[in-house]
């Protein structure tokens, strides 16, 4: 068996790992939209139920993985942004307590020695790396030189906003991820068509770009336009085979029918499963159980401790 190495893309590859991997740890303190999924990253490792209006599950569980991998125990308190440094807080008026003239006050939120923030950060950042070299296989599916693809790949490569976004605890980076991964498997699909259809490379590249599909969505919901793009370019695909007359009819209803399974029932079935997993992995009540009927709230293990919360929480005089 032959195989083809395209140095191109082993150099754009290696560059792009490099560059989000190199350093990652640093800054060691909470950054940007960290402080807010870094709370949802305690819960999933606790097994606490929660319900976030703000998106689907996927992106929570991803960032949740890699802290468990990491052996986070989620009990790191999310409380703000931190900058790693320690601020002077000048006060004037008061010129009669030297003392108060120049006072320092440490309002960071560095991480603690129990948060693993390497493993907590590595997948948003693979994810950011997988970007370029998809880039680069985007515009040779599409026909173009390799010099063209590397230019492209090299610009997103140094593009500081997605390199940025790709070091931290954040979303964009694998949703960028997913959506080029199922553009790439919808043109490898495309080509693949015209030369072996109904074959096993037709078909894996059929379903991975389903898979891919499902997790852009999964990821946030802006994903969906992914979809409705790959939906209309393989719509309009179908109704090119349709009006092939070189076809029986018992061979374009097979083409209708997989296009179907596998860009609509696939996707359908993997983001419904992204649910099944979340309810499964949360466990115990949570801060969020009320919304649920009271069946699924019975089948939740209550601590007391919750209990007790809740009870101060209702009783505490208010202001």
């Amino acid at each position: 068996m032959h195989f083809d190495v395209d140095i191109y893309l082993l150099v754009i590859s290696a560059t792009a790992l490099t560059s989000r991997l190199q350093g990652l740890s640093h800054p060691n303190a909470v950054v940007f939209d960290e402080v807010y999924y870094g709370q949802f990253v305690n819960l999933y490792v606790n097994g606490v139920f929660f319900f976030d209006d703000s998106g689907p599950p996927l992106g929570h569980m991803l960032l949740a993985l890699g802290a468990y991998l990491g052996g986070f125990d989620g009990k790191f308190k999310w409380e703000r942004i931190g900058t790693g440094k320690t601020h002077q807080l000048v006060f004037y008026g008061l010129q009669s307590h030297p003392n108060q003239v120049d006072s320092t006050r440490n309002v960071c939120n560095e991480y603690t020695s129990n948060v693993p923030v390497w493993h907590m950060r590595v997948i948003p950042a693979v994810a950011g790396s997988l970007v370029i070299p998809l880039a680069y296989l985007i515009l040779l599916e599409l026909g173009y030189s390799h010099m063209t693809a590397c230019l492209a790949a090299v610009l997103l490569l140094l593009d500081n906003a997605l390199l940025t976004q790709s070091r931290f605890m954040l979303m964009e980076s694998m949703l960028i991820c997913f959506s080029f991964l199922a553009i790439v498997a919808f043109l490898k699909f495309r080509n693949t068509q015209k030369t072996r259809p109904f074959s096993r490379a037709w078909w894996a590249w059929l379903l991975l770009c389903g898979m891919a599909m499902s997790a852009a969505v999964g990821i946030k919901y802006v994903g969906l336009f992914t979809c409705f793009l790959l939906m209309i370019f393989g719509a309009t695909e179908t109704w090119g085979i349709i009006g092939d007359r070189s076809l029986s009819n018992l061979r374009i209803t097979c083409h209708i029918l997989a296009q179907l399974l596998g860009m609509v029932v696939w996707p359908a079935v993997l983001y419904l499963s992204m649910f099944c997993l979340h309810f499964n992995l949360l466990w115990h009540a949570g801060p969020h159980d009320h919304m649920m009927t009271s069946a699924f709230q019975a089948s939740l293990e209550v601590h007391i401790a919750n209990h007790v919360f809740c009870f101060f929480h209702l009783v505490s005089p208010k202001d």
